[in-house]
Formats: C-alpha cells, sequence, structure tokens
C-alpha cells in the first residue's frame, strides 16, 4: 500500500513539476512570429498593438496580442490566429470561412461574428445576438448555444 501511495505521490509531483515551468513572457510587437505580424498588418495596425505575450508551457508555445480597439487576439507557436475576440466592432469578414458567412446571414440575419475561435476539430463563432455556434472542420453546424 506504501507503494502505491509513494507512486501516485511522485506522479503527482512530477505532473507539478511540470506545469510549473509555465511562462509568459512580455515581447515587441516584432518579436511575433512572421505570419502573426502580417496578420496584424493586413487587419489592424502594428501601432495599435498595446501588448504581446509568448506563453510557454509544458506542452506549447502560444502568443496573445491586446490591442487598442478592444480585440484579443491568439495565435499559435507558428503564427497562425487561433482566437479573434472582439469586445468592439466584429471580427474581420475576410477571415469567417465562406459557409460559416453564409450560415450567419441565412439563420442570424443582422448579426455579426465578434469572436471565432478555431482548432483542429472545427471553428467556435459568438455573434452580436449572443447566439454560439461551432462547426467542425467541413463546416457543418454540430451546436448552438
Amino acid at each position: 500500500m506504501k507503494k502505491i501511495y509513494f507512486t501516485i505521490a511522485l506522479g503527482l509531483l512530477a505532473i507539478g513539476a511540470a506545469f510549473a515551468n509555465d511562462k509568459d513572457t512580455i515581447i515587441k510587437p516584432t518579436d511575433l512570429p512572421q505570419r502573426a505580424q502580417q496578420f496584424i498588418k493586413r487587419y489592424y495596425s502594428m501601432d495599435s498593438v498595446l501588448r504581446a505575450v509568448h506563453e510557454e508551457d509544458f506542452l506549447s508555445n502560444e502568443y496573445q496580442v491586446w490591442l487598442k480597439d478592444g480585440v484579443h487576439i491568439e495565435f499559435s507557436e507558428a503564427g497562425d490566429w487561433t482566437d479573434v475576440k472582439c469586445s468592439q466592432g466584429q471580427v474581420p469578414s475576410e477571415i469567417v470561412p465562406a459557409p460559416i458567412a453564409l450560415y450567419v446571414s441565412q439563420h442570424h440575419a443582422g448579426s455579426q461574428v465578434v469572436r471565432i475561435e478555431r482548432d483542429k476539430h472545427g471553428y467556435e463563432v459568438v455573434l452580436t445576438d449572443h447566439s454560439e455556434l461551432k462547426f467542425n472542420a467541413r463546416f457543418k453546424l454540430v451546436e448552438v448555444d
């Protein structure tokens, strides 16, 4: 029984040590990956960056950027956007995939996308009417909140 407790304690200690290495570093906008810089330049302005953070943890490296107009963007290690959230206005229409934009215009007329998040499983969007829509990687609607 003591061996089981010792093994569990050792495992918890190892997990704790791994997560203790999480590191958030404030960086200059020019230290963002090239793709992230290009995204910001295309849809916003590098001058609008209030803060950029490089997040390193046990499993991944990511970047977060806050802009002056209330936009928060998360980027992958490669610099691809993974989450765009606008507290004022809407996300750039060019980044909303056409099938999602079509669904929104047909089923939520007058609503705009204020947040879009993507991962390998699909997309999640939040609209100005507070609807939350989840689409799979093939743009099929799988959930509405």
